[in-house]
Parts: structure tokens; sequence; C-alpha cells
């Protein structure tokens, strides 16, 4: 399936989970397409990119409490 990734198994510390940053960080305040940002529900395990979603123009400080409270985005980390 295209956009879909697979979660690793383990935790993987080239990925950087956004909600773990502090408010104002850099990689919060891109857009999410612009950082190749990945997106997965919170109680699921299939990553999936958002550079075609419509919220890939915003950053993840603009997305509201409807996206922030159920899931997760993920950015990987050169």
């Amino acid at each position: 399936m295209i956009g879909v990734v697979e979660a690793p198994s383990g935790s993987d510390s080239a990925d950087q989970l956004l909600h773990e940053l502090p408010r104002g960080d850099v990689l919060r305040n891109r857009p999410l397409g612009q950082i190749a940002a990945q997106c997965r529900n919170r109680h699921g395990k299939e990553w999936r990119d958002v550079a075609r979603w419509r919220i890939a123009s915003a950053s993840y400080d603009e997305l509201g409490e409807s996206w922030t409270s159920t899931s997760e985005f993920r950015v990987r980390q050169a």
C-alpha cells in the first residue's frame, strides 16, 4: 500500500516524535509536508506519509487538538 510504513519493532533512534519536542522548536514550526512527516493513530501500528494530505501545509504547532490528541507525528533524523 502506498504511503504506509510499518512501525519498527522497538524504538528507532532515527525517528523524532514531534510531540516530544519543546513548543516552538524548529521542526514543530515547519510545514509537515516540508519535513516529510509521518502520522499514525496513537493506538495503531502503521505510519502514513502526510505529504499529500490537506494538513501537509500546516506545522505541528498549528494542528488542532483533534489531530494531536489522537495521532503521533514523526520525522526521520539524518
